[in-house]
């Protein structure tokens, strides 16, 4: 599970999820690593392994010129969860 924070008036193609910032600004949350891209998740509910700090750092930091040709690699990915 990934905790986000909703906003009524998002950035241009985000689906009403929050920008987080490097440094908190009024209407965005502080505390993302430098890029374009970083990850909107705020929180993320997982079994420790990798930690969380780890899965929401594995991605090449972009400029905003760079997002047209960002592909999946260039984000964060979560890894998914499998029932045993």
């Amino acid at each position: 599970m990934a905790l986000l924070s909703q906003d009524g008036y998002p950035s241009p193609g985000v689906l009403r999820v929050r920008d987080v910032k490097t440094s908190a600004e009024q209407w965005r949350i502080g505390g993302a690593v430098p890029g374009a891209n970083a990850p909107r998740i705020l929180d993320l509910a997982w079994n420790g392994t990798p930690s969380q700090s780890e899965i929401l750092s594995r991605f090449r930091p972009l400029d905003a010129a760079e997002l047209a040709t960002a592909t999946p690699d260039d984000y964060a990915q979560v890894p998914m969860i499998l029932a045993e």
